[in-house]
């Protein structure tokens, strides 16, 4: 239930602002809560599901609100309104081949440039992660054959129990 704590205030803070009933239970209040968060909010269609099942889920009714025609007709629109779009793939042979054939000199953002390059091909780290690499000990040993870089605490998957790896 904690996963739906800020989509439940979201509803109570609506509420109150058109000052309706909390306890109402009505499917057509949603409909229209749902419409209004995406509207003036702008959320993503997969977080307004969330919102839906947040206030399904505490009133215990989702057969109402899920089966509810406005409710659905909403949905439609917002899946409608943002239509879903393949993120493009990119081929790394053409890195590779761009890294081989545009020696552009060695200037450090030449260098930093193609550095950053080849650790992100080579990692699968995200972009915001080479931001975390320090070249101080004890992130970054540098054995004479190999170099090792290990990110500070800050990741996006980081968290008090687990710290990303080198």
């Amino acid at each position: 239930m904690w996963v739906y704590k800020p989509a439940f205030k979201r509803w109570m803070a609506w509420c109150r602002t058109k000052e309706f009933n909390t306890k109402s239970r009505r499917s057509e209040e949603v409909a229209q809560f749902l419409a209004d968060i995406f509207l003036k909010e702008g959320l993503a269609y997969s977080t307004i599901l969330v919102q839906k099942s947040a206030v399904a889920t505490y009133y215990g009714m989702k057969d109402d609100i899920f089966s509810n025609f406005l409710v659905k007709q909403i949905h439609k629109a917002i899946h409608n309104s943002k239509p879903n779009f393949k993120s493009s793939v990119w081929d790394v042979k053409q890195v590779v081949d761009w890294l081989k054939q545009n020696p552009k000199g060695d200037s450090v953002f030449e260098i930093v440039r193609r550095t950053a390059t080849i650790l992100l091909l080579t990692s699968g780290r995200r972009l915001h992660d080479l931001t975390l690499l320090r070249i101080k000990i004890p992130y970054f040993t540098d054995t004479g054959r190999d170099i090792c870089l290990w990110p500070v605490f800050g990741a996006k998957t980081d968290n008090g129990s687990r710290w990303q790896s080198g």
